[in-house]
C-alpha cells in the first residue's frame, strides 16, 4: 500500500494556513527582524535583553504593507510579527548566542506559553578556549 498522504495545515497551525502563504510570511517577518537586528547592532554591544527586543515584536504589519508584498489575508496578517501569539500555534522559544573576540560565549533561551508569557529561562556563560574567536567578515 502507499503512504497517505497528509494535506492541509499540520496539527497546531492555524485553519487555512498554505504553505505558500506561511513562506511568504515567514520570509517577511525574517527580513523585518533583519534590519532592527542591524540597527540595534549598529547602536550597541550586543546583550540579551536588546536582543530579546527584536525577536518579541508583537506588531503586526499595516495591510497595505502586507498587500505590497503579495499577501493581506487575516492569516497573513497574523503570521507578520516577529512574535506570535496565536494560541496553540505561535512563538515558544527565542534564543539569543554569540562570542566576542576572546572567545567569551553567552547564551540565553526564553520559552513562552501559549498566550506569549515567559515560562522559563535558561542561561550560560563560557570561554571557547584554545580556538581564536573569529570577527564576522
Amino acid at each position: 500500500p502507499e503512504p497517505q498522504r497528509r494535506t492541509g495545515p499540520k496539527p497546531g497551525m492555524p485553519p487555512h494556513t498554505r504553505k505558500g502563504q506561511l513562506k511568504k510570511a515567514i520570509v517577511y517577518a525574517v527580513e523585518k527582524g533583519k534590519q532592527r537586528l542591524r540597527a540595534l547592532l549598529q547602536r550597541q554591544a550586543p546583550c540579551h535583553d536588546s536582543l530579546a527586543t527584536v525577536v518579541n515584536d508583537r506588531a503586526l504589519a499595516d495591510l497595505p504593507t502586507l498587500q505590497r508584498h503579495g499577501m493581506g489575508s487575516e492569516m497573513d496578517h497574523l503570521l507578520s510579527a516577529q512574535f506570535i501569539t496565536a494560541g496553540r500555534y505561535g512563538t515558544r522559544s527565542s534564543t539569543s548566542l554569540w562570542m566576542d573576540a576572546a572567545g567569551q560565549v553567552s547564551w540565553r533561551e526564553l520559552t513562552f506559553d501559549e498566550h506569549g508569557r515567559e515560562s522559563g529561562r535558561r542561561q550560560e556563560t563560557f570561554l571557547v578556549q584554545g580556538r581564536e574567536a573569529r570577527q564576522p567578515a
